[in-house]
């Protein structure tokens, strides 16, 4: 299901303003998957290991949204804590799914689509150093 809706994605090029931002409909994306499958996990794990996955979750959307608004010589230290945060939020949910909180067919599209978030902000951070160098 994850899967299908992930093909439709477009692919990551530098935002000429918040609304080009694929990176932020790829996150948001994210996020209400990770809040739809929050209701399928147990009370226990529910406000433990996942509420911090949520919230890295809604941290990471933030400050996509965040980096998107600002100037170009204000983005790159946003993207750089993106960045940083999308790492966090890959090894949080790889531990989830390795302690069984979550099984193989969830986490597998979610470990796809962070990859693929990953390397967007990577390319994102790349164009702004590329281009705050020409300046």
């Amino acid at each position: 299901m994850l899967e299908r809706r992930m093909k439709n994605t477009p692919r990551s090029t530098p935002p000429r303003n918040s609304l080009d931002a694929p990176i932020v409909g790829k996150i948001s994306h994210l996020y209400k998957e990770l809040y739809r499958i929050g209701k399928k996990i147990p009370k226990r794990d529910r406000f433990g290991l996942h509420a911090d996955i949520e919230s890295r979750g809604r941290a990471c959307l933030t400050l996509a949204v965040e980096a998107a608004l600002t100037g170009p010589s204000e983005k790159r230290p946003l993207v750089r804590r993106l960045q940083v945060n999308l790492e966090t939020l890959t090894h949080l949910v790889r531990m989830e799914h390795e302690l069984k909180i979550i099984d193989e067919e969830t986490w597998v599209p979610f470990a796809r689509l962070l990859v693929e978030i990953s390397k967007n902000a990577t390319s994102w951070l790349t164009y702004l150093n590329g281009n705050l160098q020409k300046q």
